[in-house]
């Protein structure tokens, strides 16, 4: 008699290749790997040769690089939204395009169930969960055998090396993950707040003491809010951003600490190193300042914070997302200019802001001397404004 089939999301991690080794022995294991950047082609030649390793009758590769863009990383860059005034979400933020892909191949593919390596603490089983719930057809259920039986990673690492299959020791310490956004590392001493975070504990960027690249002007254009070339050169998004973590990484940029509540409630803590992310972030804020009027940079402050946080805590498909990205869509369109920085030693500095919108242009003056209206015009303005404020009197 034949296995019931399922279809794994599949990193190629420890967590993962755990996943294969427990599940195969139930299921006929088909694994997946949708591909939302950060790899090479040797690590995606790497990751399908572990999934024939740990026993996946079939592996796929789905390239979701550019829907990332359009589908996620475009509103996310056009709200500004930093999770904690930090954070960019750039790992997280794309599991529901990974779920949703995972959904369709199981309806399509007549798969009887679907899995994922998440574990019970993270916030990724439930932006996974609540993604396939919506769309999974009736009769396919959801495997998350690291959730359920909660296994350690040295106890994972142990159950690997037990069917011969080898797990480098650095990987029972951290937990890595990598998309075109960013990068997060979690677990070990980011456990514990008041212990130092390792200066080590690295994926790409380097230490400000080590960059040897001289001070570095870069120009980023944007069209409608969204990062479209790189010093005069139009660009693919996803090729844009991979050519901006490079420069960045190579200056030290990018790379900070985040402590946040998770989707569960309980506080987390992670090192993540997004250079692309933090560099388009400073030129389009610079870019907004300059072409938006003072009423749409208030109200952006409150959606802002709306958006990231439905996005972050998995509910992507909430129809309310639709609408403000259809508010973010109207309100970037003259979003449009260059942005120059300047890429130091571990600093980020502005240059310039180019742009046909901008609202200093033949008005704006500081100073003794204004523009279209007289000394005696603003003294009678102050004068109304401060009505008031008199009260009684």
């Amino acid at each position: 008699m034949s296995k019931p089939r399922l279809l794994l999301s599949f990193s190629g991690g420890l967590d993962t290749s755990f996943c294969v080794v427990h599940l195969g022995k139930t299921y006929d294991v088909t694994t997946v790997t949708f591909d939302v950047g950060g790899l090479d082609d040797a690590e995606r030649a790497a990751i399908a040769a572990r999934s024939v390793e740990c026993g996946a009758s079939a592996h796929h590769l789905v390239d979701l690089r550019q829907a990332l863009c359009d589908r996620i990383l475009m509103p996310l860059i056009r709200s500004g939204f930093l999770k904690g005034e930090t954070y960019p979400l750039c790992v997280g933020s794309e599991r529901g395009l990974q779920a949703e892909g995972l959904a369709k191949m199981a309806n399509e593919g007549g798969f009887d169930a679907v899995g994922h390596g998440c574990t019970a603490a993270g916030n990724d089983q439930v932006r996974f969960d609540v993604t396939l719930r919506a769309l999974l057809r009736d009769g396919i259920h959801i495997e998350a055998p690291i959730r359920d039986l909660g296994p350690t990673r040295e106890e994972s690492a142990v159950a690997l090396r037990d069917v011969g299959i080898a797990v480098e020791p650095k990987v029972t310490t951290y937990s890595v993950n990598t998309s075109l956004w960013g990068t997060t590392l979690g677990g070990g001493p980011l456990h514990d707040p008041a212990l130092p975070v390792p200066d080590d504990l690295r994926h790409k960027v380097l230490p400000a003491g080590e960059v040897t690249a001289p001070d570095t002007l870069v120009r980023i254009g944007f069209e409608a809010g969204v990062p479209t070339s790189l010093d005069g050169q139009r660009m693919a998004m996803p090729d844009l951003i991979e050519a901006l973590n490079a420069r960045g990484a190579a200056h030290g940029l990018g790379r900070d600490v985040h402590t946040g509540d998770t989707v569960l409630g309980i506080k987390g803590r992670i090192v993540f190193e997004a250079p692309a992310a933090h560099l388009v972030h400073r030129a389009h804020l610079e870019l907004c300042k300059l072409v938006l009027s003072k009423h749409q940079l208030y109200l952006r402050e409150h959606l802002k914070p709306l958006y990231g946080q439905l996005l972050h805590e998995g509910l992507w498909l909430d129809p309310v997302m639709r609408d403000v990205e259809a508010y973010l869509a109207s309100e970037q369109r003259v979003v449009s200019g260059e942005v120059g920085l300047v890429l130091g030693k571990g600093t980020l500095t502005l240059s310039s802001v180019d742009t046909p919108f901008s609202r200093m242009k033949g008005k704006a003056r500081y100073g003794e001397l204004g523009a279209g209206w007289t000394g005696r015009d603003t003294d009678g303005f102050s004068k109304i404004l401060s009505l008031s404020l008199r009260g009684g009197r």
